[in-house]
């Protein structure tokens, strides 16, 4: 139990890296995104050209952010180890699946609230993109993306890159309490702030918790996952 209240269990290696620097390395990331059309409205929504163009913008922006991830590791002298990337074990994945689901009840819960007050909230492009899917393999595509894809992404980012340092910088508390204002933040969506706020906070704790990325990950995976199979579902039944 450390000064903030909050049990952090065995010792956390020392970043190599700083807050200003994470952010200045999201900011090149979500630059180039811009510069090359991939940010900003969805062309087509709910069309097929849209759910291609989605896929493009989201495997790209993907690749671009493992690029540049591994550079700026290789400048800091730093290794995936120190992001939380260590062997992935069998409590990992029942942790992360467990609060996967938790996750998906809450977000759910929170999002009928701000349905009956404030009305129904335009949908977001990936749900936008799975309704214009009229193949298979651009459903497994999309599906790979939000479950696998996408949760590396912004679990490395949001997690094994922002929070380390504003854990040094405030405890554990403090770290996870403004690593997920800024989660919720950076997804510039004011209808679905508080679930994703309250979702990035939990994700942060299971990587307080356990010390690796894995559980966080996984979490968000089954979170996507089942959003996922929750639009498909609309779409075909109702």
């Amino acid at each position: 139990m450390d000064e903030s209240g909050v049990k952090s269990g065995r010792e956390w290696p020392e970043p190599k890296w700083n807050f200003w620097q994470a952010l200045f390395l999201i900011l090149i990331i979500y630059s180039l995104q811009f510069l090359l059309g991939w940010m900003g409205p969805q062309p087509y929504p709910g069309e097929r050209a849209g759910a291609l163009e989605y896929l493009i913008r989201g495997f790209g922006g993907a690749l671009i952010t493992f690029f540049l991830l591994n550079i700026f590791l290789r400048l800091k002298k730093g290794q995936p180890l120190l992001l939380g990337l260590g062997p992935l074990h069998l409590s990992h994945l029942a942790s992360g699946c467990g609060a996967g689901l938790i996750l998906f009840l809450l977000a759910g819960s929170f999002g009928y609230l701000i349905t009956l007050i404030f009305g129904e909230p335009a949908l977001q492009d990936f749900a936008l993109a799975v309704e214009g899917s009229d193949t298979w393999w651009q459903l497994a595509a999309l599906a790979l993306l939000g479950g696998a894809v996408v949760p590396l992404q912004e679990e490395l980012l949001f997690r094994g890159l922002v929070y380390q340092p504003l854990r040094k910088l405030y405890g554990p508390l403090g770290g996870m309490t403004r690593n997920a204002l800024f989660f919720a933040l950076i997804h510039f969506d004011a209808p679905r702030f508080l679930p994703v706020l309250i979702g990035g906070f939990l994700l942060c704790r299971l990587f307080e918790i356990s010390q690796s990325l894995w559980p966080s990950i996984i979490a968000h995976g089954v979170w996507n996952g089942l959003m996922v199979a929750l639009v498909v579902a609309q779409r075909e039944f109702l």
